[in-house]
């Protein structure tokens, strides 16, 4: 049966020969047909399974022009019983024809390789668990040298398996993997161990291997790296998380930190590289080519300029087609400056939303598309192994982008003593009467720089020369080969002193993450110069890894008080922002006590407020209660007051403190105070530290119709944290008779910590009647956020039927919460919805039938943007507002109607990576939905979806973390009617289609 299966489905070695699925000359031309091409560039075919390229993954070019390919039939499992039989293959134009017409088995037996990249003499392949390198020693095409380079990559998932190899600009090779691998790798210099999605950084020759976004803190599957023509790394990712700039992220932490994109439409891509050649036109020189694979699209992209890091334009596509069939998932320019885009090929992709064993998967073809420049002449070029070692330096120069990056390729095969004494003779040779080093630009430099990096071997006179450039990215190189250099260098602190308050940013930010590569105190000090000038959210959040990683060096110095910010007084408050704790909140006490001697602006004043009330013991809160403490000049910054002492409250709630001496005069001050923001804190605040002596105030401050409404809501807040049972009655009395009926909100919202069904019954009668949005959306966010408490509001509006506005609005607040609770959003319908539409529609080959023939897509977009529905408030479609679940913009050219319909009846079937939902229950009840960022020991991190912030929360305030599956609940189209659900399906089955 096994054997079977594998010759039905293309496993048999016929595929890799070509016998089996070859396309026929008028298959291929009606999908070139179906291009639409960017005006100017035409499309060929190079390759298909015929010359060898079956399911190609990822391609590359060798230094004589050769292209390379990994592929996989066994995709995405192999099927049990049967031998893993993957391959690299070679394929050759000989006669220059622009089509290949030899192809060679170059390496067999793989399991699913995802990663392949030319150098040191042979071919570098990521397979399964392996990074492995093949070379060909006796010259027959075919490996003969089979080394494993390292083992113990995870195989959780098999398209974010060790995938899209690239080489650095300093002789690393990158590579990644995605979101459900797990990899710990035995190296000389330990284990190296990457939790879920993140990069990693290899150095061959050190066999050293350094891991970025541990924990998954950026793309949950990058799967394609590309180097600008200055080095900044840039990761394309195949998940919908857009593009980033991971410079900023390349420190060695698994300290959690969400690193965002510079670009983020919900695009997918596969592989990446750069305009950088004579054969294209001017005007596209410098674009960013990448395989929009979920899109059937060639993107194109600009990169400009913004202060350390990008801005990213979208430009129109290179190709776009009605192609399903069409999966770009590489992209790299050849030695004659055309682009060859490894294609897929396959209507069906992924792995969980189809099954593995799919008939209609295919695991026989695959296209290499050739794209060239029309009218314009192709680059001449030379094969470069032969070359000498001279000539190949000559090259390092070149405006041919593969021919400076294959002359590296090439020398890093070569023998250090023979390439690095050669490279000083060729720098010093006359060239017009001057030394040849003399005649370099900054780029030239720039390559010389890496040569030295490549092999190793630190040359200071490069390193200095690059670092006094007058082009600030190749300072900034400088500025990253001082960090790998910087424990063999006798003085990396006088360089890196002087790139970190360099006048550009981009060099500031290379110097900072130089310094995260530099295990001392002084790293941090040197490193926290930044803040003497302007910092962008880029080297911010380097400075921030870079601190946090260094812990274990400035810890024992600040516990001895002698950690120096050279009396700097910002750098020691951003030391105190980044890390937080008691020792930061003493520092900011010290400073808001001092205001009247130093004057601080309101940012400051808000950060440092902040560092006490969420991290300062009950000897530093007096200074939160001054007024004093919140004046710019004459200016008092109320609401600032206000929100510290709300954070306060809260603070210290959770962690059961009270002030260790008398307050009351204090607070009795600020309940006067003419500041709604601030009454209503302190109201807080007073219940919060149960004084006695202040509640009568408090209860007269809830009762007062002169007291505005938000104070008096606070007052009602406020005299529930007392917690006993004259709090509970006052509160249901409240709940029941207090006007207007907006105040009566107050009194449910902090009735439900203590009594939730008498809460529940109290909004039920609320939201029968006239509400505010904003009532109804802070009612729904407290029932759901209390342990029981859906449960309870749900039994009482089925007793008191809600306003159908309120109910709609409770409806959406559910949706774009992310919030499952099937059993209220059932009473918030009055019970009245139709049922199963799953069982309604009937046989579902009929139902998608009619979707087909009948369904009309534009009236499905209006259902679909129904606010009761929110589809719109989870979902983006393009780009859009939705961030709880994935985006939706290609749904229809990656997944089959049976699937999306699954997906909607019965969303817990399967699970989209990276939207698995957890909650988590602390010890006062309180409930956090949301996606598992990351993990300590001391606590956890949850990102909520929808308020797009990570919540950290200490372990020991969890009773318990449950896997939830997908936030979407089940029975969210059962209202609809059978027509209304097969547009909704139209509209859904037509996204991403170019018609």
């Amino acid at each position: 049966m096994t054997r079977a299966i594998g010759r039905g489905w293309g496993y048999g070695i016929g595929v890799w020969l070509g016998c089996v699925g070859m396309a026929g000359a008028g298959d291929v031309e009606a999908e070139r047909a179906s291009f639409r091409v960017l005006d100017g560039f035409e499309v060929t075919l190079f390759a298909t399974e015929g010359e060898g390229a079956v399911k190609p993954i990822q391609l590359r070019f060798d230094p004589d022009g050769r292209l390379w390919l990994v592929g996989s039939t066994a995709y995405p499992q192999v099927v049990p019983g049967e031998p893993a039989d993957d391959r690299v293959t070679v394929l050759e134009d000989t006669d220059g024809d622009g089509r290949a017409d030899r192809h060679t088995v170059f390496a067999g037996g793989l399991q699913i390789p995802t990663g392949l990249e030319w150098g040191h003499g042979g071919v570098y392949v990521g397979a399964a668990t392996e990074l492995l390198h093949f070379q060909d020693t006796n010259g027959d095409g075919r490996a003969d040298a089979r080394r494993v380079v390292l083992r113990g990559f995870g195989t959780g998932d098999s398209h974010q398996t060790l995938n899209s190899l690239a080489w650095g600009p300093s002789g690393e090779l990158m590579f990644s993997q995605g979101l459900h691998v797990n990899s710990r790798v035995e190296t000389p210099w330990g284990v190296a161990e990457l939790r879920q999605a993140g990069v990693w950084r290899y150095w061959p020759r050190r066999v050293k291997l350094e891991a970025f976004w541990n924990g998954a803190m950026g793309q949950h599957n990058p799967f394609g790296t590309v180097f600008d023509r200055w080095g900044q790394p840039l990761i394309f990712a195949g998940n919908g998380h857009g593009i980033h700039h991971l410079t900023p992220a390349m420190i060695d932490t698994d300290r959690f930190l969400l690193h965002p994109p510079i670009w983020n439409r919900g695009r997918k891509f596969g592989g990446a590289d750069v305009v950088e050649n004579s054969h294209w036109p001017e005007a596209n020189q410098g674009e960013v080519i990448s395989g929009g694979y979920l899109h059937n699209s060639v993107e194109r992209f600009r990169f400009f300029e913004e202060g350390s890091s990008f801005r990213v334009e979208r430009l129109p596509p290179l190709i776009e087609t009605t192609n399903a069939a069409f999966r770009i998932v590489d992209v790299r320019f050849g030695p004659d400056g055309a682009l060859y885009l490894c294609d897929w090929h396959n209507a069906v992709i992924g792995h969980y939303q189809t099954s593995l064993r799919h008939p209609d998967r295919d695991r026989t073809r695959g296209r290499i598309w050739r794209v060239s420049a029309r009218g314009r002449p192709t680059v001449a070029w030379q094969p470069l192994s032969g070359m000498g070692t001279d000539a190949l330096l000559d090259r390092l120069a070149s405006s041919e982008r593969w021919e400076r990056q294959m002359a590296r390729r090439v020398l890093e095969s070569r023998g250090v003593e023979e390439v690095t004494s050669m490279l000083t003779r060729w720098l010093a040779a006359p060239v017009g009467g001057r030394p040849h080093g003399e005649t370099l630009d900054d780029h030239g430099w720039f390559e010389v720089l890496g040569v030295w990096a490549g092999f190793e071997v630190v040359d200071t006179r490069a390193l200095d020369r690059v670092a006094a450039s007058a082009t600030p990215e190749a300072r900034a190189y400088a500025a990253r080969v001082t960090g790998h250099w910087a424990t063999r260098l006798r003085d990396p602190w006088v360089r890196l002193e002087r790139l970190v308050t360099d006048p550009h940013p981009r060099v500031r930010l290379e110097a900072v993450v130089a310094l995260g590569q530099v295990p001392s105190v002084r790293a941090v000090e040197v490193a926290l110069r930044a803040v003497d000038r302007e910092m962008d959210g880029a080297i911010e959040y380097a400075l921030t890894q870079v601190v946090r990683s260094m812990e274990r060096h400035w810890r024992p110095v600040q516990d001895r008080d002698e950690l120096d910010f050279g009396g700097v007084a910002e750098r020691r408050l951003v030391f105190a922002r980044i890390t937080g704790g008691a020792d930061a909140a003493r520092y900011a006490a010290e400073r808001l006590r001092r205001i009247g001697e130093v004057a601080l602006d309101e940012d400051r004043i808000g950060e440092l407020a902040g560092l006490v009330a969420t991290g300062g013991d009950v000897s530093q809160w007096p200074v939160l209660l001054a007024p004093r403490s919140f004046m710019v000049g004459t200016n008092y910054l109320g609401v600032r007051h206000g929100a510290t002492l709300e954070r306060l409250a809260e603070w210290s709630g959770e962690r059961g403190l009270r002030p260790d001496r008398d307050v009351a005069s204090a607070l009795g001050a600020l309940l006067e105070s003419r500041e709604a923001a601030v009454a209503g804190g302190t109201a807080l605040l007073v219940g919060t530290w149960a004084l006695e002596s202040l509640r009568e105030r408090v209860m007269a401050m809830a009762e007062g119709m002169e007291v505005p409404l938000r104070v008096r809501q606070r007052a009602m807040a406020g005299e529930g944290r007392f917690g006993d049972d004259a709090a509970r009655r006052r509160l249901v009395a409240w709940s029941r008779t207090a006007e207007p009926r907006e105040a009566r909100v107050g009194a449910v919202l902090a009735l439900v910590r203590l009594d939730a069904a008498a809460a529940a019954e109290s909004a039920a009668a609320l939201m029968a009647g006239p509400l505010e949005p904003e009532s109804v959306r802070e009612l729904i966010g407290r029932f759901t956020a209390r342990r029981d408490g859906a449960s309870v509001l749900a039994e009482a509006l089925t007793r008191k039927h809600p306003e159908r506005e309120n109910a709609g609005r409770a409806l959406a607040v559910l949706a774009a919460s992310g919030r499952r609770d099937e059993a209220l959003a059932l009473a918030l319908s009055g019970g009245a919805l139709p049922g199963d539409v799953g069982g309604r529609v009937g046989s579902e080959t009929t139902w998608l039938g009619e979707v087909r023939t009948l369904g009309d897509a534009r009236r499905g977009k209006t259902i679909f943007e129904r606010e009761a529905l929110g589809c719109v408030a989870c979902h983006s479609v393009g780009g859009g507002s939705g961030k709880v679940g994935p985006d939706l913009g290609a749904l229809g050219t990656s997944q089959t109607l049976e699937a999306i319909w699954t997906a909607i009846v019965d969303p817990q079937r399967e699970v989209k990576e990276g939207f698995v939902a957890h909650e988590i229950e602390t010890r006062d009840g309180e409930i956090h939905q949301g996606y598992l960022a990351g993990e300590t020991e001391r606590e956890v991190t949850l990102f909520d979806p929808a308020s797009q912030r990570a919540m950290r929360i200490e372990r020991e305030r969890i009773v318990l973390l449950r896997g939830l599956g997908s936030l979407m609940p089940e029975g969210l189209v059962d209202e609809l009617s059978r027509e209304e659900a097969r547009d909704l399906m139209a509209y859904l089955g037509g996204l991403g289609r170019r018609e």
